[in-house]
């Protein structure tokens, strides 16, 4: 089992830790993708804002 601690929930498995490897290239890639595709604003009116907490 691998994982990519910087995108939680980001895992894959393979035979051999190459085929890991190789696996968690594609499991980030697709992670990746979904986070963009949430972060693509649907509605004009709508904005991000970001805060940060001290």
């Amino acid at each position: 089992m691998v994982s990519c601690p910087a995108l939680p929930g980001c895992h894959s498995q393979g035979d051999s830790e190459a085929e890991a490897l190789e696996n968690i290239k594609d499991a980030i890639w697709g992670c990746l993708e979904v986070l963009n595709q949430r972060a693509q604003i649907v509605d004009p009116a709508e904005k991000i804002v970001e805060v940060n907490l001290v």
